[in-house]
């Protein structure tokens, strides 16, 4: 009898891990389970899509559900949730949506892949038609349509997006584009919780020159039909959006006595294998290794989810592959200013009882007689012991952020302050200044705290 396979979760960390296992084990019967209408998608590109750049949201599928039936023979069932697992009998509850009937799954061999869902704050009118997470293509097309139903009486629309995050800032932007006026209300003392105040000071300051208002250190006890209130006043709104960030979808592995983390999400060891016997996930539904902290952390991020569906992929089909863990590494850009962290930011130093200096630099993109030059600020952190780089944040202008992977690289091999600065770096006037900025960072640290 031909094993199964049972993959929940269409996305980055679900189904693309049947690839990889259809590559060791061709007679494998395969079953993906997804209860939205898409499947392998950019969830990156829903900005895009909001703010009209973007027409058809195909264009951000790599597959189709067709085409993993057709290329990987793959059971790929649309419009399905799982309802509940059983592990003692391998077994799972399905409902179909569609014909809203229920019924059971065998399975030998299970991955989830369930990924993560927008956070929901203990606010009153949280559940209001008007009140939208944004967390999937389905998400972006719906509000779409609603700002186009509110166009169509009404010559303005004021939209508070609840949470200054990424995935906030960059519905900020995308709203924006459109004519809507755009308030960001933050609980925290800063936006961009992970990097530090005086790097998202920087971004704070360059969002007001573009017509974004900014509200931190504000709660919001109240949501109504038009307006929001918080402790420092009402703001109104015709729509209100979450960009607070997200939290692992870890029901179904809790329920059937899976392993959870401190944060929520699926504890998996280093090939993506979780406590329960022929179980494996990836994704924004589980943990990784911080190669920094050398503790376990969550990282809802798609180079990620795809790169432990890969390893989880090639165990279950037989193989051996392993993912030794992240730094940490991010990057966004908004209204053409490029924001970017990796390693540890002072926060997270203390948390994971490390002790640091740090400096922070401001330098230029490229050589200063270049006419489009423009200033990068740098952020750099070391071990007060060691030497070892900790953390690195750049805030600049384009084409800077990419700076950020060399300090990734850097983070990976364990590198110290002295051997960043004697890296081999790419210099032209063009794009670079003779001494990269994030060697000069490096430098400087070095000589004002380590000397």
């Amino acid at each position: 009898m031909t094993d199964r396979l049972l993959i929940i979760g269409g996305g980055a960390g679900g189904i693309s891990t049947a690839s990889y296992v259809r590559q060791k084990r061709t007679n494998l019967d395969i079953v993906a389970i997804e209860q939205g209408s898409w499947t392998s998608y950019s969830n990156c590109g829903i900005p895009f899509l909001i703010s009209g750049e973007i027409q058809e949201p195909s264009c951000f599928v790599s597959q189709t559900p067709q085409q993993w039936r057709d290329r990987f023979g793959v059971d790929i069932r649309m419009g399905h949730r799982v309802e509940s697992i059983d592990l003692s009998s391998r077994t799972a509850e399905l409902r179909d949506l569609a014909r809203n009937r229920t019924y059971h799954l065998g399975f030998d061999l299970l991955h989830l892949g369930t990924g993560s869902k927008p956070f929901m704050p203990d606010i009153a009118g949280i559940n209001l038609p008007h009140v939208m997470g944004i967390q999937n293509l389905s998400d972006a097309q719906k509000l779409v349509q609603n700002i186009e139903i509110l166009y169509s009486y009404k010559q303005s629309l004021k939209v508070v997006i609840i949470g200054g995050g990424y995935i906030g800032l960059e519905i900020a932007e995308a709203l924006s584009k459109r004519g809507i006026q755009v308030t960001i209300v933050e609980r925290s003392g800063h936006l961009l919780k992970s990097i530090d105040s005086d790097m998202a000071d920087i971004v704070e300051a360059f969002l007001k020159n573009k017509d974004i208002k900014i509200f931190c250190n504000t709660a919001v006890s109240k949501i109504n039909q038009n307006s929001i209130i918080t402790d420092k006043g009402s703001l109104e709104a015709d729509l209100v959006l979450l960009g607070i960030g997200v939290v692992p979808e870890s029901t179904l592995a809790l329920e059937a006595g899976i392993k959870i983390g401190d944060q929520g999400a699926i504890r998996v060891d280093g090939r993506q294998h979780t406590s329960a016997e022929g179980v494996w996930a990836a994704g924004d539904c589980c943990d990784s290794f911080n190669l920094v902290s050398r503790q376990k952390d969550y990282y809802p991020l798609a180079t990620i989810a795809t790169k432990q569906a890969r390893v989880a992929g090639i165990n279950i089909g037989g193989g051996y592959a392993t993912f030794p863990g992240v730094v940490g590494t991010a990057a966004m850009t908004i209204f053409g200013l490029e924001i970017a962290r990796t390693g540890l930011n002072e926060a997270e130093i203390k948390r994971a009882g490390l002790s640091a200096e740090s400096v922070k630099i401001t330098s230029t993109s490229k050589a200063d007689y270049i006419s489009d030059v423009g200033s990068i600020d740098i952020k750099i952190m070391a071990e007060k012991t060691t030497a070892k780089l900790l953390g690195v944040q750049i805030v600049g202008p384009a084409n800077t952020a990419k700076r950020i992977d060399t300090a990734a690289a850097a983070l990976s091999a364990g590198m110290t302050l002295e051997e960043i600065i004697s890296l081999d770096l790419v210099y032209a006037p063009q794009l670079s200044t003779v001494w990269d900025p994030l060697v000069l960072a490096a430098h400087k640290l070095l000589k004002e705290k380590f000397s």
